[in-house]
């Protein structure tokens, strides 16, 4: 498995993400269809040039709509494939200057279905950022 992150737009400042199933991979592998909402999955800090953080994501309240133990729950990824989302920060207002943005994600307990086993998930990336 191979995570892939970009700053897509700066206004608001949205990140894209996604897991992959790389090109060379000998088969289709299993990922969780859920990548939101954003703090669930997918945590985002924003630190300016100092180190303070400026800006981060927090875990929301949500009942997932899809349960962990479901087959339906969960995306086969052929080799060469990917599944992500675009996530924007709207809370999010940066002035110019130079940011580090950490991208963390975990997919909790969605670690598959006896007929679709996943495992743990997790990742974290810092990207950086300039306006």
């Amino acid at each position: 498995m191979e995570y892939l992150t970009a700053i897509v737009q700066q206004h608001p400042l949205t990140i894209h993400f996604s897991l992959l199933n790389p090109a060379r991979a000998s088969g289709p592998v299993y990922v969780p269809v859920m990548l939101e909402p954003l703090g669930a999955f997918v945590n985002v800090v924003v630190r300016d040039g100092m180190g303070q953080v400026v800006c981060q994501t927090h875990r929301p309240k949500f009942t997932p709509k899809l349960k962990p133990s479901a087959d339906h729950a969960y995306l086969a990824l052929e080799p060469g494939y990917s599944h992500g989302v675009l996530l924007p920060l709207d809370d999010c207002t940066l002035t110019p200057g130079a940011y580090r943005v950490q991208v963390t994600y975990s997919n909790l307990d969605y670690r598959g279905s006896p007929a679709r086993p996943v495992g743990e998930l997790a990742f974290s990336t810092v990207l950086a950022l300039t306006l």
